[in-house]
């Protein structure tokens, strides 16, 4: 019966215009276009021209099919043929916009889908590897105009997927096309892993880009990599890149996956009803067993400008940006994520929100340069399982670095980040920014209102700031404002990120935290101390940089009764992110005077730094300074007097004791000494600076409060 039916498909296939497949060549596919030289396309439907190519059973040389006009088909058009190593390309004819809508209304017996490219009509079980198909959706060579729409009625219709790739279908590429389903499918487009026979049957080396895809069932995936069958191997080499993706449950869903890169995606999620939840991108099944655990999911560059939900029911529902529950190996970084919505008022205890949620057990996953939005909501949250969110850490082995968080729930209490007790994770360089009644964090089930709270309680985030950030929109994440150049949001470097959102190289010493690396105005030179010591008449000056960019030198300037001079330059070392230390002596020098650097850039363009102030009197007695400013953070300078020629020694100690720095370990001559103490690299609390001259011993608190 299979094989009748099959050949009264190639029948209708070749009877369409009289054409016969041959093997190889060009051809073209439309309901009333015309081919080139006035004469009729070779079929009339997609269903036909694949229904002949499935009957040739094998391809003798490379093969185009050109759409000629807009198709309305009443089949599935179902291609699974051996490529033999050739390749078939599927596009409009040029100068043409055509959309392929299918009348089906029910999944076929066997390979559901609209369009399915490595299935069969009626088998699903003998499968042919169908390698080396490409559908470019563009009617011009090498162009990104998306000039072919693949769609569903739109009556009730029983469609599972629109777009489909189903079992061996390796090295193919669908780019440049539109699939808008008109009514409820499961899949935009889907990725099926066949297992059947004890063989699996995965689409490697795949690439879906520069499409839009619009899937509007509650329940539905917008692009879905999934499984039919048990499959004991995966797809890998996959590709997700320049895609818009809308829809209401998953952007991205990953059910049985192998390697896989994600970048450069922008989606929107609205979910309108209760019982269901949304996701931007959802890792649930990594590899095929237990075991599988070093596939690597790179997933960057993506904006995610809305996560809407309106549910309110009694399950672990809600709006997910990225969420992981699947094993592998994770590198999560430059992607904004904002946009949060909800028309529920819900307090259901499971009811989540996150900007980005890793909960497995078995996952690695390296999270940094996300910038993630959440705006002050409708709904209550608690405090009890009902989670609020950007970060949500509870299992894996999970690094956190270079992240910039804005949490705005003004009235009730959300979260910069959870972290539940098992697995193990590190913290730092983030900017955990709350407002209203929201709290830095919860650690196990300690809450810790305060960035010194969420250390206290987690061991974490040491060089993490809390600090304001301006960005263009709630949708739009890049940083504008008073954000450029905002020493506060440098970060560290990270070896396998040197790039931002925008494709934009990374500073090397002080990239700034988040998704947005503002190459127009680099973080600038940055200062770690400057001091002055005097030794008889003679003043020195010394300073250090940790960091500079495009940096020409620095004017010493002197203010000598209330007036500035220049009195010398120092040259700088251009771009460079080693430390460099720098010195300048002033002779003959009376009285009490000031000093100022004057950092000047290689394009002309200058800063000032702080005033130093000196007496080049030798000082009558032994004498340390209370710091200033204090409280500090992370700056402060340390004065101390010295009548005698002595050894001295400067130290910083924790308020438990621990040595954290020295300051000064040298013979001094006697006068007045002024030293920065920078303590970005310490964490809130209380510290001793201690004197040591000679017999003279001196101790003083300081409070550094970040």
């Amino acid at each position: 019966m299979k094989k009748l039916l099959l050949v009264l498909l190639s029948i209708f296939a070749f009877s369409t215009y009289g054409q016969i497949f041959t093997g190889s060549g060009t051809y073209y596919v439309g309901n009333d276009g015309t081919a080139p030289g006035g004469t009729n396309p070779h079929w009339k439907y997609l269903s036909g021209a694949f229904a002949a190519i499935d009957t040739a059973g094998i391809l003798t040389g490379d093969v185009t099919l050109y759409i000629t006009s807009s198709i309305v088909d009443t089949n599935h058009a179902a291609l699974m043929v051996n490529t033999n190593g050739f390749n078939l390309l599927i596009k409009p004819l040029a100068g043409t916009v055509d959309t392929i809508t299918s009348l089906k209304t029910t999944d076929n017996a066997g390979v559901s889908g609209l369009v399915i490219i490595g299935g069969n009509l009626l088998n699903m079980t003998n499968i042919i590897p169908t390698n080396n198909v490409t559908i470019d959706g563009s009617n011009t060579v090498g162009g990104i105009t998306k000039d072919l729409i693949f769609q569903t009625r739109s009556t009730a219709n029983l469609n599972t997927n629109a777009l489909r790739i189903f079992g061996e279908a390796n090295h193919c590429t669908i780019k440049n096309v539109r699939v808008v389903p008109l009514n409820a499918v499961t899949y935009g487009l889907s990725v099926t892993t066949r297992f059947i026979n004890a063989t699996n049957y995965t689409a490697d080396s795949l690439i879906i880009e520069n499409c839009d895809i619009i899937n509007n069932s509650n329940a539905g995936q917008v692009i879905g990599l999934s499984n039919s069958g048990t499959p004991t191997a995966v797809p890998t080499g996959i590709i997700i890149r320049n895609n818009y993706l809308e829809g209401r449950n998953r952007g991205i869903f990953l059910n049985y996956c192998g390697n896989i890169d994600i970048y450069n995606n922008e989606i929107s999620m609205t979910q309108p009803t209760t019982g269901f939840q949304t996701n931007g991108i959802f890792a649930y099944v990594i590899g095929a067993s237990a075991t599988d655990s070093n596939y690597v999911i790179n997933i960057y560059n993506n904006k995610i400008t809305k996560l809407s939900t309106g549910n309110a029911a009694a399950t672990d529902y809600g709006a997910i940006g990225i969420n992981i529950i699947g094993r592998g190996k994770y590198y999560v970084y430059n992607n904004m994520i904002g946009g949060f919505a909800t028309t529920t008022t819900s307090t259901d205890a499971n009811f989540k929100i996150h900007g980005i949620r890793v909960a497995s057990a078995v996952s690695y996953a390296n999270i940094a340069y996300n910038t993630i939005q959440l705006p002050n909501l409708t709904y209550t949250p608690g405090l009890g399982t009902q989670e609020y969110a950007a970060f949500s850490i509870t299992n894996g082995y999970d690094t956190l670095l270079n992240n910039i968080v804005v949490v705005e729930q003004a009235t009730d209490t959300a979260f910069a980040i959870i972290r539940g007790t098992s697995g193990t994770m590190y913290s730092n360089f983030n900017d955990l920014y709350v407002t209203g009644s929201s709290l830095t964090g919860k650690f196990g089930t300690t809450l810790t209102p305060t960035l010194t709270d969420w250390r206290t309680a987690s061991g974490q985030d040491s060089a993490s700031v809390t600090k304001a950030v301006n960005f263009v929109s709630p949708i739009d994440l890049h940083l504008t404002g008073t954000s450029i150049g905002d020493m506060d949001l440098a970060g560290t470097p990270i070896a396998w990120a040197t790039k931002d959102f925008d494709g934009n190289i990374r500073d090397a010493g002080k990239p700034y935290m988040g998704a947005d690396e503002r190459p127009e105005s680099p973080l600038p030179v940055e200062l770690i101390s400057f001091g002055a010591s005097v030794q008889g008449n003679v003043v020195s000056l010394s300073w250090s940089t940790s960091t500079e960019i495009n940096n020409s030198g620095f004017e010493v300037e002197k203010k000598v009764n209330g007036t500035w001079s220049k009195i010398g330059f120092v040259k700088g070392n251009g771009t460079t992110t080693q430390m460099h230390d720098y010195s300048f002596v002033d002779n003959n020098v009376s009285g009490l005077v000031s000093y100022r650097l004057r950092q000047v850039d290689l394009d002309g363009s200058y800063t000032y730094t702080k005033e130093v102030e000196v007496n080049a009197s030798v000082p009558e007695k032994f004498e340390l300074s209370q710091n200033y400013p204090n409280p500090f953070n992370p700056n402060t300078t340390i004065k101390f007097n010295i009548p005698n020629d002595m050894k001295v020694k400067l130290e910083v100690y924790s308020i438990n004791g621990e040595l954290v720095n020295t300051l000064v370990d040298d013979y001094k001559l006697a006068g007045s000494y002024e030293y920065n103490f920078n303590a970005s690299n310490l964490a809130s609390g209380t510290y001793i600076y201690r004197l040591t001259a000679g017999a003279n011993v001196i101790s003083k608190k300081m409070t550094l409060m970040k």
